[in-house]
């Protein structure tokens, strides 16, 4: 799972293994270990009894926690994500899971072997 954060805005990345191991497991966890024993972790989670996304930030990890079935019928369509802008002590939160593809631009240290493809994406992206 990759991270991209950019000003009031994140955004989820996920492999194909990422979407089965929230699924199946109902989580993914991401961890960023620094020197001197700090960390910086990011997680992603499907909750039955969640009605919308939510999000929060706690003891250096960010935690987006999806509904179950919202989560179940976006890792099993052809949608390439989810969308939604939170408001956060009344100041917007753009948070975005999306499935993971390919860089267009060769990058020696990136794998893309697990990777959603072309064929992953839904009509109406194609479309685009």
């Amino acid at each position: 799972m990759k991270l991209r954060i950019k000003g009031s805005s994140v955004r989820f990345r996920l492999t194909r293994s990422d979407v089965g191991t929230l699924i199946e497991q109902g989580q993914v966890d991401e961890v960023t270990r620094f020197p001197a024993g700090q960390s910086f972790g990011y997680s992603l989670k499907h909750n039955a009894t969640a009605k919308a996304i939510e999000a929060s930030f706690h003891e250096g990890v960010i935690s987006i926690v999806v509904p179950t079935h919202t989560a179940r019928v976006w890792a099993a369509s052809q949608e390439a994500g989810i969308q939604v802008n939170l408001s956060v002590n009344g100041l917007p939160l753009a948070v975005a899971i999306e499935k993971d593809f390919p860089c267009l631009v060769d990058r020696p240290l990136e794998d893309d072997s697990d990777a959603f493809g072309r064929d992953d994406l839904s009509a109406e992206v194609d479309k685009e």
